[in-house]
């Protein structure tokens, strides 16, 4: 079975239970992260804080290839490729772009 990006995010912080102690949530809201494969992009910043954190690189797990796009969403801060967050609200979002060609 594949895991999903935001699986895999949530097991390089440390996991389920790591994660939920660490942004005062409970285990079945980070869980449902894991099982939907989404996290949903207002705790995206939280999440970044928390990778900076605990030294875990995000974008390899975004992109798994260092030549990856990184443009970026001015709203959401997103790059095309962070296909484990929820969608941005922005019209002009990379992520929106790509999905529509």
């Amino acid at each position: 079975m594949v895991m999903t990006q935001a699986a895999q995010i949530v097991e390089a912080l440390g996991g389920t239970s790591a994660v939920a102690t660490a942004l005062d949530l409970t285990p079945s809201t980070v869980s449902s992260w894991k099982t939907s494969g989404k996290i949903p992009r207002w705790r995206m910043p939280d999440v970044r804080a928390l990778a900076q954190r605990r030294d875990v690189d995000l974008d390899t797990i975004f992109s798994g290839d260092a030549s990856a796009s990184t443009a970026l969403c001015s709203v959401c801060e997103l790059r095309a490729e962070d296909t484990a967050v929820g969608s941005c609200t922005s019209p002009s979002c990379p992520r929106k772009v790509r999905d529509a060609a």
